[in-house]
């Protein structure tokens, strides 16, 4: 049976000698998937990398332990909500002297509003304050669902010790609460304020750690 030859001219089945036909004998484009052997067995190693975006459907991946470690973080956007919602989180949030000085009348968001339906349920809070400039009387501090009013941790922070040289770690739950309604609590953030007026002249650094999780209602 004569074949085109990519080398010029026309061959026949019998001018094939064994090991004598060249890549530059057989023409571009012509070998499909069809002409390949189901056993031919090739190997990974001459196979190129697949890079191109949109070329491995997630259906091959077997489990998640097919990905390799170096392959990176998996983006948060392709985790279910479902599992991603009632995960224990944990943020840092630095709190500035500005902050401090105005949230009696602007309270600091600490974790916005996770949306319809949802409620965030705090399970730890750990202040790392160091104050250098005295605060006056502004109340005592809390933390409280938007709007709401009522501190949703164990204790308050005690005004008392907003005052120049206090450097002190407290470690806060949430309190146990029988009156929070739905509306006061689904969909709200968690701010933190004070009690009477606003802070006097403050300074000092203020990381306050929370870890939480986000419920569906």
């Amino acid at each position: 049976m004569p074949f085109a030859s990519s080398s010029g001219g026309v061959k026949s089945s019998g001018d094939i000698a064994p090991n004598s036909v060249e890549s530059s004998d057989i023409l571009d484009d012509e070998i499909v998937n069809a002409d390949l052997d189901a056993a031919a067995g090739i190997v990974d190693t001459k196979l190129a990398t697949i890079s191109t975006a949109g070329k491995v459907s997630g259906a091959a991946l077997t489990s998640l332990s097919s990905i390799p470690s170096g392959a990176g973080v998996i983006p948060s956007a392709n985790i279910p909500a479902t599992l991603t919602d009632d995960m224990l989180k944990v943020i840092t949030v630095d709190l500035t002297v500005s902050n401090i000085t105005t949230m009696f009348d602007t309270p600091v968001v600490l974790i916005a509003a996770p949306g319809a339906g949802k409620m965030i349920v705090v399970d730890e809070i750990v202040f790392k304050w160091a104050i250098s400039g005295t605060n006056g009387n502004g109340g005592d501090i809390r933390v409280q669902y938007q709007g709401e009013g009522t501190n949703i941790l164990s204790s308050v922070i005690p005004v008392s010790q907003m005052q120049a040289g206090y450097d002190w770690v407290k470690r806060e739950n949430m309190a146990v609460r029988t009156d929070l309604t739905a509306a006061e609590a689904v969909n709200k953030s968690i701010d933190i304020t004070n009690a009477t007026q606003a802070m006097g002249t403050s300074g000092g650094t203020f990381k306050t750690f929370i870890k939480y999780r986000i419920l569906t209602v």
